[in-house]
């Protein structure tokens, strides 16, 4: 793999899986990381429709278990960083058609018949095979939280 770019970006990331938190705090978390990313990483776009491996990176003084909490600590990022590359997805949902004809919204049309709309799914962007995802941590300095993205070409 040949590294195209890296960011580190002091962003913190917990374990999502662990936490006992009232359900807006860890909506107002979620909110602040994707922003953040949206602001800090919005030149990623340029990596749409190329076989890519994104590689996030958790530095902090303690790890995470590596098999499920490090995945789950980067689950919003994962989302906003793949709705950045792929900003919308193509939804094949008859239910969606019919309430659209209803609201009287214009189709895309697949040949004859209206077969489907295109509608931003959010949490749906990450399920592409041209995103390779890959999870690391580097014990840091103490009190350091911060994060780093590798974009890898494959």
């Amino acid at each position: 793999m040949n590294l195209l770019k890296s960011w580190t970006l002091p962003l913190e990331t917990v374990s999502e899986g662990n936490l006992f938190e009232h359900w807006t705090k860890a909506g107002a978390r979620h909110k602040r990381q994707k922003k953040f990313i949206k602001d800090k990483l919005s030149e990623i776009s340029v990596y749409a429709n190329r076989q890519i491996t994104i590689k996030f990176i958790r530095i902090s003084p303690r790890f995470l278990d590596a098999d499920e909490n490090l995945r789950m600590a980067f689950k919003w990022i994962k989302d906003q960083i793949s709705e950045i590359i792929y900003p919308e997805k193509t939804i094949v949902d008859p239910e969606s058609i019919k309430r659209a004809q209803q609201k009287n919204i214009e189709l895309i049309k697949d040949g004859k018949k209206p077969k489907r709309i295109i509608r931003k799914v959010s949490g749906r962007a990450d399920d592409t095979d041209m995103i390779k995802w890959d999870y690391g941590q580097e014990k840091g300095k103490p009190k350091e939280k911060a994060m780093r993205v590798e974009v890898y070409a494959d």
